[in-house]
């Protein structure tokens, strides 16, 4: 049986945590990363496969923040390139551009009629709601919601959107004006508004570029892989693994997903009901690799309409070439799912779809394919949610541990905000607000 001891133990090894073991090296705090999996990376992995390189899904830095652009420059010696989206949605046999609300050039006039119908009479009323629902409605009125919105999001959240909050659609979704529609309504328009209208991307390698970046800062030996937890005792303060290794710590910080922590510590019986009370959505990719030329320029595409499984299709080979071989294409097709994962993108008919909607011909040749599941992919922000994790939050701070991103602090946050915190981050351990 070995003992280890350390003053700060980080619970998993991607962006997050990652991210803070870089400071703590940086800081020269002594620290210990440790991490379930084979390999570091979470949920910013990338996959190597006869040419192709695959990620979990669509992961980009979206950012102009110039302090952020430097430092990404600086730890991957200026790997990561600007691009302009190319993003459209598929609905009604038609492709249009994104985002719907502004762009339904294309679409059948009564469709068109509907929507800008909707909007006015909604753009001058006070806006009333207590759940995305009713948001929806209120902000963008009947047609936008019936086309788009409501399908849309139903298909994605598989949850009731009465249900959910709307404490972080103003950072996500746009909200249109009546020139705005106009003006998409009448022309092909390539939106130049939201917070994903730019991003950075590795210039010849998948997102897991970022991560080696971060890693080649950071001293190995700190970073213990193929560590699962059997438990942790909070009070005494020792985390034991399943491998017979104990470590002792004076402060622990979490970046794995809050159920998985909450799982290996005992808590009190007034505890034992809270994680029930947070929700959250899991996505199947499917990795599609292809002999054959691209067929539509897009860069990913939102599909609405219930008739298709998948919400989500992005083109790596449109986000860079050096992610194929020559003369290939390949795709990522996101679907999601609450509860126990089934088959939900069957391969026969995934490519069925690809052909149907014009992104690849019959004659196309399969060469490579890789399923990724994720369990926790995306929060849902239900009306518990913010009591529950201040409830948790506080109960944590008093057994000197802190919660840190966006699967263990329960949030919405993105690769910037990860590595915002690197920069902006002054040493103290104060729980994350």
């Amino acid at each position: 049986m070995h003992n280890l001891t350390f003053d700060t133990i980080i619970l998993g090894a991607g962006i997050e945590g990652l991210g803070f073991a870089y400071l703590l090296n940086k800081k020269n705090i002594d620290f210990a990363i440790i991490e379930k999996e084979k390999v570091t990376g979470g949920l910013l992995k990338s996959f190597y496969i006869d040419g192709f390189t695959f990620d979990c899904g669509g992961h980009f830095i979206h950012t102009q923040n110039k302090k952020l652009l430097n430092f990404i420059n600086q730890i991957s010696n200026n790997q990561f390139v600007k691009h302009k989206r190319m993003s459209r949605i598929f609905l009604n046999k038609v492709y249009t551009e994104y985002p719907f609300q502004t762009n339904t050039f294309g679409l059948p006039e009564r469709i068109i009629k509907e929507c800008r119908d909707g909007l006015i009479k909604v753009l001058n009323k006070e806006i009333r709601y207590d759940n995305f629902y009713d948001w929806v409605y209120s902000v963008f009125g009947d047609g936008i919601a019936k086309r788009f919105m409501m399908p849309y999001n139903k298909k994605f959240f598989k949850y009731d959107l009465k249900k959910i909050t709307c404490d972080w659609v103003d950072r996500f979704i746009i909200r249109p004006t009546k020139e705005e529609f106009d003006r998409g309504a009448k022309e092909r328009i390539i939106s130049d508004k939201g917070y994903n209208r730019l991003y950075y991307y590795p210039e010849t390698r998948g997102i897991d570029t970022l991560i080696k970046s971060l890693e080649k800062n950071i001293d190995k030996a700190r970073i213990f892989v193929n560590s699962e937890i059997d438990s942790i005792d909070i009070n005494n303060k020792i985390i034991y693994l399943k491998n017979k290794k104990i470590i002792k710590y004076s402060k622990l910080v979490s970046t794995i997903p809050l159920p998985e922590l909450w799982r290996l510590i005992p808590h009190k019986k007034q505890c034992a009901g809270w994680m029930n009370k947070l929700k959250w959505l899991s996505v199947r990719v499917l990795n599609l690799g292809f002999r054959g030329k691209d067929l539509n320029n897009a860069q990913w595409i939102y599909f609405p309409e219930s008739r298709f499984r998948f919400y989500r299709i992005g083109c790596y080979h449109n986000i860079s070439k050096n992610l194929v071989p020559e003369g290939c294409i390949s795709f990522y097709i996101e679907s999601s799912y609450r509860h126990k994962p089934q088959t939900i993108l069957p391969l026969e008919q995934t490519i069925e779809d690809l052909i149907d909607i014009g992104l690849i011909k019959k004659e196309y040749k399969l060469l490579v394919h890789k399923e990724i599941d994720i369990k926790y992919a995306y929060i849902i922000y239900n009306k518990a949610r913010e009591k529950t994790i201040t409830k948790v939050r506080e109960y944590l701070r008093g057994k000197d541990i802190v919660l840190s991103g966006r699967y263990s602090e329960w949030k919405y946050s993105t690769i910037s905000d990860a590595l915002m915190k690197i920069i902006e981050q002054s040493g103290s351990f104060s729980q994350p607000a």
